[in-house]
């Protein structure tokens, strides 16, 4: 009986000494950063801006495309990456940009030519790699796929 009270007391007491109440000094406040606020502010800065787009036009470098990529989505500028990606596309036949340049494209919707020109470039992303673009092509066209070649189309939605 003994034991038990004086177990039941040294729990008691290692409660009130280990469960004391942390008080926070001057120097410990803790700040959170949203990660959309993170990207604008590496969206502000001109000169991180300036590296990648260098990387990017001169190299090709697909690490820095994505990089700069994340910095104008998520920073909430998607549509002003718009000539980034097709530079990246076009001069560099980069998968991932054709379907950023068809993704930018198609959520402008200002006309059925840019439409057009969406699709255009959902189907080189297509013809590039037809895995990665396999559930895009579904979202756009449904099971069934337009039966025309990229550089076919480029013609017709040009004439």
């Amino acid at each position: 009986m003994k034991k038990r009270h004086l177990l039941t007391l040294i729990i008691i007491s290692n409660c009130f000494t280990f469960c004391v109440e942390h008080k926070e000094g001057p120097n410990e406040t803790f700040q959170a950063v949203s990660p959309g606020e993170s990207y604008l502010k590496k969206f502000n800065n001109q000169e991180i801006r300036d590296n990648l787009l260098t990387k990017i036009f001169v190299e090709g470098d697909s690490a820095s495309y994505k990089e700069l990529k994340d910095i104008y989505f998520l920073s909430g500028h998607t549509d002003d990456f718009l000539a980034p990606a097709m530079i990246m596309a076009m001069d560099y036949n980069y998968h991932q940009a054709f379907e950023d340049v068809y993704r930018i494209l198609h959520n402008i919707k200002t006309d059925s030519k840019s439409n057009k020109l969406a699709d255009y470039y959902l189907l080189k992303a297509y013809e590039i790699d037809s895995i990665k673009s396999n559930s895009l092509m579904k979202e756009r066209f449904g099971s069934s796929y337009p039966n025309v070649k990229a550089s076919e189309y480029w013609k017709l939605i040009n004439e």
